[in-house]
């Protein structure tokens, strides 16, 4: 069970959606995720993780690829105003993680407004410590502080150099490892811990998160692909090769599944 879910009361089918969204969003699948957090606020208008879920998916953190206006849109679907959203939570949690997201959809420029949001997943993580999912994404709002780009913006996409041996890095694996020791397939720990260690110095230490990943990982595309970082990083051709094929692969049916084009 991830853990954020232990904070939303809910019906059954509402909250098996709310774990598929929160594993999509986990894998950087924003579109299915976005898909499943509207649905989980068809089934249940009252769970504000629905809203919450639906906002982050329009924040791709490691791209710096968002769309602002639609995330506050979201945002609304639970209330005008932060305290009207606040006062429809159900525990300090999910009002920690809806004042998260205002953080981070609030005023200013997106550096600002990212290190806003670390700021107050810090405050949740010190809160909640032995909840996954909070310290998963707690982590990945550290990676989000540095510097990163959209895909082909920087031929070292993926990772960037500031981040090798800094202490962002240090603590992102240390948050990581303590999830994965409690929970060893938990998508966001496993995935994101790929990212922070993206380079040659550091990618030993991801290799048995980038194999659990590699036989864990559901039919996403990007799940699959990213344990090809790690094994590339080392010179595992074959693994990589394999990877990055069971990922285009899924991308493969997933466009031919939603009738999409191929472009």
């Amino acid at each position: 069970t991830l853990g954020v879910l232990r904070a939303a009361p809910a019906p059954a089918d509402a909250r098996a959606a709310l774990a598929r969204g929160i594993e999509a969003l986990h894998y950087f699948e924003y579109e299915e995720a976005n898909e499943t957090f509207r649905e989980v606020y068809r089934l249940d208008r009252a769970l504000v993780l629905a809203c919450w879920g639906e906002a982050m998916t329009f924040h791709q953190t490691l791209w710096r690829n968002e769309d602002v206006q639609q995330a506050r849109a979201a945002l609304q679907g639970c209330g005008p105003t932060r305290d009207a959203r606040a006062a429809k939570a159900s525990s300090p949690k999910e009002r920690m993680l809806l004042a998260a997201a205002d953080s981070l959809f609030g005023d200013g420029d997106g550096a600002v407004r990212r290190q806003r949001y670390a700021d107050a997943m810090a405050a949740l993580y010190a809160r909640e410590p032995d909840d996954p999912d909070v310290a998963s994404f707690y982590a990945l709002a550290l990676l989000g502080t540095m510097s990163r780009g959209l895909i082909g913006s920087d031929p070292h996409e993926g990772h960037v150099p500031a981040l090798a041996g800094s202490d962002t890095q240090k603590r992102v694996s240390e948050i990581l490892g303590a999830v994965l020791r409690a929970h060893p397939s938990h998508p966001g720990a496993l995935h994101y811990l790929l990212h922070n260690n993206d380079d040659p110095e550091h990618a030993e230490a991801a290799l048995p998160a980038a194999r659990t990943l590699a036989k864990l990982a559901p039919d996403f595309s990007h799940a699959l692909h990213m344990p090809a970082h790690i094994f590339l990083q080392r010179g595992d051709w074959k693994e990589a090769a394999a990877s990055d094929a069971a990922a285009f692969a899924a991308s493969d049916r997933w466009v031919k599944r939603k009738g999409l084009p191929l472009a």
